[in-house]
């Protein structure tokens, strides 16, 4: 029987600093009704009431909202692990340092195939970035390091150039396959 949820994706914000083909969130601008930090951190403790198993801040892009960390640490007070799943284009050292900091267990980073494939879809110039944010989530001993790769007509021949360079780039990492 259900007894609380196990695994809880929140979207934090619909900001975004992308604008991906596939998106389903229409992410770009925050929402107008977007929780504050206060809510948001009085939805942390209701998951904690609700004996939440996991939950992963996503978005839009969650590292666009100032206080992720805030949200991060108050889940994790709670013994409850903590993830965040980012397109990578601003996940950087410091945020990896500010992510371990705040009890950030988990780090997934979308990688939509190889550069050519992965910029038609979320942009140019975002293929080195998001790149470099697995590099950086698989160097820094995260628990649990995910490449999320979102597959649709656009990228779906890809898939096999996309192999080798994760096996190559994020040793240790889990690639998970979204079919949109």
């Amino acid at each position: 029987p259900l007894e609380a949820p196990e695994y809880v994706l929140w979207e934090i914000t619909l900001a975004c600093n992308l604008r991906c083909r596939h998106c389903l969130t229409s992410s770009g601008r925050a929402a107008p009704d977007e929780l504050s930090t206060q809510e948001a951190l009085d939805v942390c403790e209701q998951l904690a009431q609700l004996g939440a198993g996991a939950v992963a801040l996503m978005g839009g892009e969650p590292l666009v909202r100032d206080d992720w960390p805030v949200l991060c640490e108050r889940l994790r007070t709670h013994h409850i692990p903590v993830g965040l799943v980012t397109n990578g284009v601003l996940f950087d050292r410091e945020i990896a340092r500010r992510a371990r900091e705040a009890g950030v267990g988990q780090v997934v980073v979308s990688l939509d195939g190889p550069q050519e494939a992965h910029e038609r879809i979320r942009g140019r110039r975002t293929f080195g970035r998001a790149l470099d944010a697995v590099r950086i989530a698989t160097s820094q001993e995260f628990p649990n390091r995910m490449v999320m790769t979102s597959v649709s007509r656009a990228n779906a021949h890809t898939l096999p150039e996309l192999l080798p360079i994760l096996l190559e780039e994020a040793p240790g990492a889990t690639w998970a396959v979204n079919l949109t």
